[in-house]
């Protein structure tokens, strides 16, 4: 199944330089979260990833990731050295689950399971806070990017 190119508003140069019908086809689904990171779902191939990220570069901010119909989801921060690894508390709206955060590959990664109410929260509003003592990191997915979020949480749904 072929990607799909969505542009949201702050991706105005893009509207005027559309990249070609090719490259459309071979590009995965793309919401602008404001210049130049962009979440990005990649659902094509296993595992099912949603990043934020900037485009054609290796420079990633966080990703989500699953194997298909696994129901586990794998939460990845890339700018978050200083939460370390650790017991960490995973909030979205009224749920919270506790979970240990651990640097795997220069990035710190938590799981959690996709059925749980705070990650349907998370997909329902869009916004995970991951607090630590003191330090708190918060991933927003605005709602332009709602549609992407909820096609990530249906392919991982066990």
């Amino acid at each position: 199944m072929a990607g799909l190119l969505i542009l949201g508003p702050a991706s105005a140069a893009h509207a005027q330089n559309p990249p070609s019908p090719a490259r459309q086809d071979a590009r995965p689904a793309t919401v602008t979260v404001g210049a130049p990171w962009v979440w990005t779902l990649y659902a094509d191939g296993e595992p099912i990833v949603l990043a934020q990220e900037i485009p054609d570069t290796p420079q990633l901010k966080t990703t989500l990731e699953c194997e298909p119909r696994s129901g586990r989801v794998r939460l990845s921060l890339y700018d978050a050295a200083d939460l370390g690894n650790g017991p960490v508390v995973l909030r979205s709206g009224p749920h919270s689950i506790t979970g240990e955060m651990q640097t795997v590959r220069r990035r710190l990664s938590t799981s959690l399971p996709a059925d749980h109410p705070l990650f349907m929260a998370f997909v329902g509003n869009g916004e995970m806070k991951i607090a630590r003592e003191e330090m708190v990191k918060t991933i927003s997915v605005g709602p332009q990017n709602l549609p992407l979020l909820r096609r990530f949480a249906q392919a991982c749904a066990g």
